[in-house]
């Protein structure tokens, strides 16, 4: 997918113009392109909200559930099925370890003045992305619930810290994950407390 995607409607018009190229020529073409986008951006800027990029919602409305889906669906069809079968949790915490390091190394590279902050910031996202999608992997190996699991344990901390702000209340223990249908034991706490 490129920086910038095509909306599916303004997508679905430039076909339709490229489909019609030789009737139209050049001037028609351009033409044809220009007014289907003035017609977009007007569309967009009459909309209280401008319509989502690629059929899909905002990124900003990522759910933990919606990653899961994606990523055991992506685990079960690729070059990782063979990963999905025969690793253990410790493989897929080397993995998530590893992307960690990889995020740790740009970031000493900026500190010590290889690169600006600013330059670094797109590839420390894209390590940012690897970090989460092994770490729900991970979570999902566990038969653990990600979205819960991170609501249970930032409300116990605001609660620990004296802070108002909870994402959920009450404070509760994470549920097991319902991709595994519960069979397996929830690995939550009791090591030590502030784990």
């Amino acid at each position: 997918m490129s920086k910038h995607p095509i909306p599916d409607w303004l997508r679905s018009q430039f076909s339709r113009i490229e489909d019609e190229v030789q009737k139209l020529g050049p001037c028609g073409v351009f033409t044809q392109m220009r007014t289907v986008t003035q017609a977009y951006f007007e569309q967009q800027a009459e909309a209280d909200q401008p319509p989502a990029l690629g059929g899909e919602a905002e990124l900003d409305g990522l759910s933990f559930q919606k990653s899961r889906q994606a990523n055991v669906k992506r685990l079960a069809s690729s070059k990782y099925k063979l990963c999905e079968q025969n690793w253990q949790p410790a493989h897929w915490m080397n993995a998530l370890t590893g992307e960690a390091g990889e995020c740790a190394n740009i970031i000493k590279k900026v500190d010590r003045g290889d690169y600006s902050l600013e330059s670094a910031l797109p590839n420390i996202a894209r390590e940012f992305a690897d970090i989460h999608c092994y770490l729900d992997i991970l979570a999902f190996k566990l038969s653990i619930d990600l979205g819960a699991a991170t609501v249970s344990k930032f409300d116990e901390v605001s609660e620990r810290i004296g802070s108002s702000i909870r994402l959920c209340e009450p404070v509760k223990e994470p549920d097991v994950c319902g991709a595994c249908n519960g069979k397996r034991e929830v690995f939550h706490r009791g090591l030590e407390d502030g784990w």
